[in-house]
């Protein structure tokens, strides 16, 4: 199910159409009869053997294709085990800014365990008791979202 020849790159005006040539390179283990295809990267450039060959081997490999792209160069982005990659130019998934929350939060909570233990006075126990109450629930929240 290739389109076009190796000397001549095929040209598409959609990427999902590109992504239907990369589907059909696992019936073809031959990368090099993989033809280039044009317009991959969502703006008509034409894509270098070296960064469709990365991507055929990351198909090989067991990634699935993912519908966005890589900020950073545009090509597609990939998932294997969990983990979401450029095989083009090696950009990672950057953490989400949930994660960045979360882990804040855990860290305060640390904090506010260490100031309880050495604390003293009752009624500012408390107050770190209701601050440590309000954390937790908003953790809980995240976890759940």
């Amino acid at each position: 199910m290739f389109l076009g020849t190796e000397g001549s790159p095929a040209k598409f005006r959609s990427s999902s159409l590109a992504f239907l040539s990369f589907a059909s390179v696992s019936e073809d283990k031959d990368i090099t009869r993989i033809i280039k295809v044009g317009g991959l990267k969502g703006r008509g450039d034409e894509v270098s053997e070296r960064e469709l060959s990365k991507a055929v081997e990351a198909l090989f490999s067991g990634a699935r294709m993912l519908s966005i792209h890589c900020g950073e160069c545009k090509g597609p982005l990939f998932e294997k085990d969990g983990k979401v990659f450029c095989p083009s130019c090696g950009e990672k998934e950057k953490k989400k800014p949930e994660s960045d929350l979360k882990e804040t939060l855990k860290k305060k909570l640390e904090e506010l365990k260490s100031r309880l233990e050495t604390e003293k006075d009752h009624d500012q126990m408390m107050k770190i008791l209701k601050e440590i109450e309000a954390l937790v629930e908003v953790l809980k929240k995240l976890e759940g979202s």
